[in-house]
C-alpha cells in the first residue's frame, strides 16, 4: 500500500467517525459532504466530495477529491460543516 493511500484511509476513518455526531445538515449544490449510507469497503474512496447535482430524492452526483464523478442513488448525504474547511484563495 502507498503511504498516501494509508494516509487518504486514515483522514477518511477520521472524519467518518466523527460526523455521525454532527447535526444533520442537507447540502447544498457546492457544498462538501459526506455520504453517510454506503459503509462497503470499496466505497472509502469517494464517500466524501463535492456536491455537484441533485438528481431527485436520495439520487445525487458528487465530485471526489480526486476530481471522479460518483452517482449515488438510494443514498443520503451529510453537509461537512464551513468552519471545519479552510478556505483557499
Amino acid at each position: 500500500m502507498l503511504e498516501i493511500d494509508r494516509v487518504h484511509d486514515i483522514l477518511v476513518d477520521l472524519l467518518c467517525s466523527v460526523m455521525q455526531y454532527v447535526p444533520y445538515e442537507e447540502p447544498e449544490i457546492g457544498d462538501w459532504c459526506y455520504e453517510m449510507t454506503s459503509y462497503k469497503e470499496q466505497n472509502r474512496d469517494c464517500r466524501i466530495g463535492i456536491l455537484k447535482e441533485i438528481l431527485g430524492q436520495s439520487e445525487f452526483v458528487t465530485v471526489t477529491i480526486g476530481g471522479k464523478e460518483i452517482h449515488w442513488t438510494n443514498a443520503e448525504a451529510k453537509k461537512i460543516p464551513s468552519e471545519w474547511l479552510r478556505d483557499v484563495i
